[in-house]
């Protein structure tokens, strides 16, 4: 109803998750490189745990579109499978024929041989997990002996948890602390700060095509942080109900009277501080028991009667009879608010940085030419300050290297726009090549870069993540190095 009226392309703040509208502050951006990094090294179980609706299954799905084709991805969203069930739908995503008669030693042998052909084929078999807090013990005890499947060196399935804190719970169980001590990697996802609040609620109206001032500013996103204590899934709540607020009343700047309006209550419950309230209540029930019976007691020898309490649904009733404000949206309002007058944001737009070519020049053997192109894009991006982001096209072996470089000379929407770095593998003796968009920006306008890239380029699965997290890991290589 309110996206005409503040120009958006599509509703900003949809529960479901939108990988397309991807949020990266918050350690959310680093968790989702973490997590890509850890698969590509072939560690066995990964763990990410948070708060309900913290942006779990968003961090998922940014994984799972952001894998390439050399891996196959199982995604199991209602973990709340007996043992043999479990094996039987990994089985059935693997396309492996099984009867529900077979032990699950045999089911669990076809599924080996599966993941064996799968590696033969230079293809990884990644295992999701979502709402994983509610997988059975004996289940996570079954998912323990699948990560038993390796070859010599390699896993032949590696799988990622995501699951709320009693995850974490679960897992300091004895019965299952030898699926504890497989996790090599666990990672928290935190809640929203009241900044990263106000740059959330931005963006996103942003990434839909919102290009007026800022709507929302710190001291409301203090607001909203109070009534939904950071978290993602209640401020996408909210700030719906805000936006139609401020529509109905014309406005197109969020303040308090428009939160008030929802009547919303602050959020003071929390997991940490769960035993503090639990306790103050059992206190201040057993103080009003107290008080109450004496003064039962004293009106009762006062008076000579007995203290009647009065009904519970005699209060229910008076409850009921209580008036109750509400608001209405009327139509003729509608028709009476004016079309915004749409104003050009010119504070967080930052301004893209243009760095110079990257070219490879026939100086010397193919792979000389790639450790150039790789130091001089060290260069470039040490010279890109922290809180910038950079697109990630593609990622090829060497013997593709030469392939995709044809390709992307060839693609208009990327020809001349691109820098490498190259990735050494020592324990293969083998090296990989990664492609970067030659654009620097927020991830606002990286979006729109994305959008704009060709059909071709697309297939490659291209991704956003941050110039400081990627600088942190290139390292300067030889010629040497690729012999």
């Amino acid at each position: 109803m309110y996206r005409k009226f503040f120009g958006l392309s599509e509703l900003p703040f949809k529960s479901t998750p939108n990988v397309n509208m991807f949020f990266g502050e918050a350690s959310r951006q680093s968790t989702f490189e973490a997590l890509l990094y850890t698969i590509q090294r072939g560690d066995g179980i990964v763990k990410v745990t948070g708060e309900v609706g913290c942006g779990k299954t968003m961090i998922l799905r940014m994984v799972a579109e952001n894998l390439d084709n050399n891996y196959k991805i199982v995604y199991i969203n209602s973990p709340n499978l007996s043992p043999k069930d479990i094996l039987f739908f990994i089985a059935d995503e693997l396309a492996v024929s099984v009867n529900y008669d077979l032990a699950k030693f045999q089911i669990l042998k076809l599924i080996k041989n599966r993941l064996i052909e799968y590696f033969s084929s230079a293809k990884n078999v990644v295992l999701l997990i979502d709402e994983a807090q509610s997988i059975p013990i004996d289940t996570l005890e079954e998912l323990r002996l699948l990560s038993n499947l390796e070859t010599n060196e390699d896993k032949l399935l590696q799988i990622v948890l995501f699951g709320q804190p009693e995850l974490d719970t679960a897992l300091k169980k004895p019965e299952i602390r030898q699926l504890a001590s497989r996790i090599t990697y666990s990672i928290n996802l935190p809640k929203f700060k009241p900044t990263e609040v106000m740059s959330y609620l931005n963006y996103r109206l942003r990434a839909v095509g919102y290009r007026g001032l800022d709507i929302f500013d710190l001291k409301m996103a203090k607001e909203i942080y109070k009534v939904t204590d950071g978290l993602p899934r209640g401020i996408n709540e909210v700030a719906d109900k805000l936006l139609m607020a401020m529509f109905s009343q014309g406005d197109t700047k969020a303040t308090r009277k428009h939160l008030k309006a929802l009547q919303l209550r602050p959020v003071f419950f929390s997991r940490k501080k769960a035993p503090y309230f639990i306790s103050i209540s059992i206190v201040l029930i057993l103080v009003s028991a107290f008080v109450f019976n004496s003064l039962n007691l004293k009106y009762s020898d006062e008076l000579g009667v007995e203290m009647i309490n009065p009904s519970a649904s005699k209060l229910q009733q008076e409850r009921e009879a209580s008036p109750i404000l509400t608001r209405t949206l009327k139509q003729e309002s509608l028709k009476e608010i004016a079309e915004p007058t749409i104003i050009e944001h010119s504070i967080d737009e930052r301004k893209e940085v243009k760095p110079l070519v990257t070219e490879i020049i026939d100086t010397g053997s193919f792979e000389k030419n790639l450790v150039l192109s790789h130091l001089k894009a060290i260069e470039i991006f040490n010279s890109i300050p922290d809180e910038y982001n950079v697109i990630q096209l593609a990622t090829v072996t060497s013997d593709a290297v030469q392939d995709q470089l044809q390709a992307f000379d060839s693609d208009s929407t990327v020809a001349g726009r691109y820098i490498l770095l190259v990735e050494t593998l020592p324990a293969k003796k083998a090296y990989r090549v990664k492609f970067f968009l030659k654009s620097f920006g927020n991830y606002s306008m990286l979006s729109k870069e994305l959008k704009q890239l060709s059909v071709s380029v697309k297939s490659s699965n291209p991704y956003i993540l941050s110039v400081k997290g990627l600088r942190a890991r290139a390292e300067e290589i030889s010629l040497e190095d690729l012999k």
